[in-house]
């Protein structure tokens, strides 16, 4: 792949055109008045040495003084002005990396590791910087100040002044040399600074198991050799930065003997008094070239750092947007209709197995529904359907009888709250945690929310209360409050649909007691999924459905489901006594006996 292929398709997403155009103005006006100053000043001086009128000279210094000091301005100017513009930009390609991750996540991200996300969502467009703010205006500047010059010096000199375009292509071609061992070392600079990150990461979040295992030296060794492998990288890019840099003082070189030549060869034709002053506007002409010789050096780090921000912005979404037509349920509810329903589901990871195949439940609205199996089962990406983190490849999935593929996902995710086995905490205090829920909650619905899941008297014991910190990721928090205070939002946020991903699996049993009673009496028409393994939540819901390898293998109460062998054996390690004589059976799946049906 060609270096600035990827450079040329991020910046067709840029939509600065405006703040671009004022960049490379103020870039191109900075070049021409430092030639102008450079050029009246040697024709002051030329002018007092071969003794001509005062008048004369004085004018050419007060024009010398007045370019200066346009410059000045200029350069201030295309600082405030190309900074702005990257900015800017950066602002804009930070929210859509951010939308992109947002739209994938949290089944689109593949088998990208944090760290590297974070690496590529901060480091790779921070590398950009230097790209919008340094390379890109100077790009377009460096083809028209020459431009410019070498017009003014044809009209003269005559034709003769062309022969700086020689020059200025072998400067443009220099970079070219290099392009491919660019390239090939700007990506494993930035794939190497990515993996440290993630080296890094996991090593901060995991600093506790380490250190309980003796194994932090691992840990220092990694560091060590990552920091190593960045810094033999950056070191062959400074080799090519400098054969490159080598270069381009030989062609400069060569181009000042050019100049004189051509001067020398010119000099009965040329008045002495220009000779000078051409000599300097040959050498402003080649500049702006010279310099962007220097700042494509990086066009390998910044042409890796923009493939790996266009991994991220290309991540496809998983959700089909094309249905989303319909009322949000609670303008068209039916009353009839279940407040969940998986009907036929089929769903598959891209290039993977069938995690679902064929899954079809209700769940009648004011129920509990407990979904039991074994790990890789599919309950979890049951949950994950129910929120719209992704739509089957078949089958339909209904919310109070609207196709959720009809649903806005915010809509939806009004409605169907889900809460996961290890609740994020965010670094900031139990208030802000919380309040992600509903923003406009007072304290006292926090308070109550909090005395709901049972953690009111550790927070009330906190310093600041509701304004204390439970540290980075709740380090200051046990699993089970962590658990807990994800609850709590549920219960401030009060879904229709809420669906608990083994989100009571690290409480004691008399909290998990106290929390199932608290779900039954918050609100009689709640319906609420229970991803579980534990008993007694499964014994606490209407209905059981049993999965076995993406597939429903039985569904039923959890009495009439002890009489499987199957599902006692999934929960022998919990069953006190041996299962009551068999006085009915449960039925399977292809049974057809529904959620709140007997089965038969």
């Amino acid at each position: 792949m060609n270096t600035l292929t990827p450079v040329v398709a991020l910046l067709r997403r840029i939509r600065r055109g405006r703040d671009f155009a004022v960049s490379v103005a103020c870039i191109v006006a900075l070049q021409l008045t430092l030639a102008a100053s450079l050029a009246l000043s040697s024709l002051a001086v030329t002018s007092t040495v071969l003794a001509a009128g005062g008048g004369v000279v004085a004018a050419l210094l007060l024009a010398a003084g007045a370019a200066m000091l346009a410059h000045g301005l200029f350069v201030w100017l295309e600082s405030w002005f190309s900074h702005a513009f990257a900015y800017r930009v950066l602002g804009g390609l930070r929210k859509d990396v951010h939308r992109a991750i947002e739209r994938a996540a949290p089944m689109g991200l593949g088998r990208r590791r944090t760290g590297d996300v974070v690496a590529r969502a901060m480091g790779d467009v921070e590398t950009l910087e230097w790209f919008f703010a340094h390379t890109l205006g100077a790009a377009l500047a460096a083809l028209i100040t020459p431009s410019v010059l070498i017009g003014v010096l044809t009209a003269l000199t005559g034709p003769q002044a062309l022969l700086l375009l020689l020059p200025a292509v072998l400067l443009v071609l220099v970079p070219a040399v290099f392009q491919r061992r660019q390239r090939q070392a700007g990506t494993e600079l930035r794939e190497r600074t990515g993996a440290l990150a993630v080296t890094a990461l996991d090593g901060i979040q995991s600093i506790a198991e380490l250190l309980s295992r003796g194994r932090t030296d691992a840990l220092q060794q990694q560091l060590k050799d990552g920091t190593a492998g960045i810094q033999r990288v950056k070191a062959r890019i400074a080799w090519l930065r400098g054969g490159e840099g080598a270069l381009v003082e030989v062609i400069l070189a060569a181009t000042s003997l050019l100049v004189l030549l051509a001067l020398a060869f010119q000099a009965g034709e040329i008045p002495l008094l220009l000779l000078p002053t051409l000599s300097g506007l040959a050498m402003a002409a080649l500049n702006p070239v010279m310099g962007l010789a220097g700042i494509l050096a990086r066009i390998g780090e910044i042409s890796a750092a923009s493939s790996r921000v266009l991994e991220i912005l290309d991540l496809p979404d998983p959700l089909d947007h094309a249905l989303e037509t319909a009322p949000p349920p609670s303008a068209g509810r039916a009353d009839s209709a279940p407040a969940l329903e998986f009907a036929d589901v089929r769903f598959s990871f891209p290039g993977g197995p069938a995690v679902l195949d064929g899954v079809s439940f209700q769940v009648p609205r004011g129920q509990t529904l407990a979904i039991v199996g074994e790990s890789g089962a599919g309950k979890s990406t049951l949950g994950s359907l129910m929120l719209r983190f992704a739509d089957p490849n078949d089958g339909v999935v209904r919310v109070d009888g609207h196709d959720a593929r009809t649903l806005e996902p915010d809509e939806l995710r009004r409605l169907v709250a889900l809460i996961p086995q290890d609740s994020f905490v965010f670094a900031s205090s139990v208030r802000t945690n919380l309040r992600l829920a509903d923003p406009a909650a007072g304290d006292e619905a926090l308070w109550s929310a909090l005395r709901r899941a049972a953690l009111a008297e550790r927070i009330g014991v906190l310093p600041d209360g509701l304004d204390g910190l439970p540290g980075d990721r709740g380090e200051g928090l046990s699993g089970g409050e962590r658990q807990r205070l994800g609850l709590a939002r549920a219960f401030l946020r009060d879904p229709e649909i809420l669906v608990l991903d083994e989100s009571l699996a690290s409480l004691d049993p008399e909290l998990e007691e106290r929390i199932l009673t608290e779900l039954r009496l918050a609100r009689a028409d709640r319906t609420t999924v229970l991803i579980a393994h534990r008993l007694r939540s499964i014994e606490a819901a209407d209905a059981v459905l049993f999965l076995a390898a993406g597939r429903v293998r039985a569904q039923g109460t959890h009495e009439e489901l002890l009489h499987r062998e199957d599902y006692r054996g999934l929960l022998a390690s919990q069953l006190p006594d041996p299962p009551p004589a068999p006085g009915g059976r449960a039925a399977d799946e292809k049974g057809g006996a529904t959620h709140g049906e007997p089965g038969h």
